[in-house]
């Protein structure tokens, strides 16, 4: 009887340990292509600081046209290096839960100077200040919008911080629960840890053809071009994790299995 108990116990502890070494894995996989030091480096290698700089400076030209003055009025206002430190700023604000607010005063100087100097140089006027104070503020407002991703994720921002505790709560209490589990088996004497680890990889793979195959990224437009490129990279990147990971536990399983086989079939032999 007791040691029907143990066969079950075994069979109820290992299947409950490989879930809980998948949703570890899945939950790793998630923090490391979401991490903030990730997310910077594949806007680096996309060339996302390079792109909105272009996106803003074609929407402030493209605005340009209905004011009546030259488009040299724009030479640099602002560069690509302040580009990149105000995206990388907003970015540190977010993983800190932080409303991000985008100091453009240096922009509105900038500009400023550039008109009077236009004036200047082609002996006119601007009579309307107004109309003039307006312009500018609209044209700051073009660069907040796309550093600030038009403060879309302002409403998100104070659950970032929390969801990225609760995926470090999650994580030590995944390694502690696992643990326990694996101390458990041994205690009982299971010797299906071969297993654990392939059924644990096979919910890995079956996790990105079974879910995440049906989310049609490629389709989805978030706020906007260059930012929702960002996201499919992301998302991109948390499949391929899935199946490598997916793989090399099945395969270690597989392997850990056949090694026991083995030991088993030699101790029966010497016996």
């Amino acid at each position: 009887m007791m040691n029907k108990i143990r066969i079950i116990l075994g069979y109820l502890f290992s299947f409950i340990l490989s879930v809980l070494i998948f949703l570890l894995c899945l939950t790793l996989i998630i923090k490391v292509n979401t991490n903030k030091d990730n997310v910077k480096a594949i806007l680096i290698k996309n060339n996302y600081y390079e792109n909105v700089y272009n996106e803003i400076l074609k929407e402030m030209q493209n605005y340009m046209v209905s004011s009546g003055l030259s488009g040299e009025v724009l030479d640099d206002i602002f560069t690509k290096d302040i580009v990149k430190n105000d995206i990388d700023t907003y970015i540190d604000n977010l993983y800190l839960g932080k409303t991000n607010k985008v100091d453009t005063s240096n922009i509105e100087e900038k500009l400023t100077t550039n008109i009077n100097n236009y004036l200047q140089e082609h002996n006119l006027k601007f009579t309307d200040q107004k109309s003039l104070n307006l312009f500018k503020k609209d044209i700051a407002d073009i660069y907040s919008d796309e550093i600030n991703l038009y403060n879309l994720l302002n409403g998100f921002t104070n659950h970032v911080n929390k969801l990225i505790k609760l995926l470090n709560i999650t994580i030590i209490g995944l390694i502690i629960s696992i643990i326990v589990l694996f101390i458990c088996n041994l205690l009982l004497k299971v010797k299906y840890m071969g297993s654990i680890l392939s059924a644990s990889g096979l919910m890995l793979i079956l996790s990105k053809y079974l879910i995440l195959n049906n989310i049609e990224i490629d389709y989805v437009t978030i706020i906007t071009d260059n930012f929702s490129k960002i996201i499919r990279i992301i998302f991109t990147n948390i499949n391929h994790t899935l199946i490598i990971i997916g793989l090399f536990l099945f395969i270690i399983g597989i392997f850990i299995n056949i090694f026991m086989s083995n030991k088993s079939n030699k101790v029966l032999k010497n016996n």
